[in-house]
């Protein structure tokens, strides 16, 4: 399925950056439709995500910063995490939650699955699957 820019879903399409999913959603797309309408905002199919991206793409969008010290509720539940994380990777039937709103006076943001984005970054793990909630407020 190709990009069509007059429709408000789309596909993920291999390559595309996050800034291009933040900016289709948060941002009023320019120019007009065939009608002459302001173009729509925009967000991905259900059926697209999760995506893969790169995990220190991610990073700087992340909601808070926790270590092991001051994550979960314990140190022990931080230890099994990334034990979790080690033996299996990060899975894509718990992908990171990322929040894109459309005003863009509220930045979008990593809304769950912070501490495991901080552990996958000091495993080494280089991509995590990402589902993206498009909000209105």
């Amino acid at each position: 399925m190709s990009y069509d820019p007059e429709k408000w879903y789309y596909d993920y399409e291999p390559g595309m950056t996050l800034e291009t999913i933040i900016n289709r959603w948060s941002k009023q797309r320019p120019g007009h439709d065939k009608r002459g309408s302001r173009l729509p905002r925009q967000k991905l199919y259900e059926h697209s995500m999760p995506v893969e991206f790169k995990l220190e793409k991610i990073w700087p969008y992340r909601e808070y910063t926790r270590t092991r010290s001051e994550g979960l509720n314990t140190p022990e539940e931080w230890d099994v995490l990334a034990e979790s994380l080690t033996e299996k990777g990060w899975s894509p039937e718990r992908p990171l939650h990322f929040v894109v709103f459309r005003d863009d006076a509220i930045p979008p943001k990593v809304g769950e699955g912070n501490h495991r984005l901080a552990i996958a970054r000091k495993l080494g793990i280089e991509w995590v699957p990402v589902w993206f909630h498009f909000n209105h407020g």
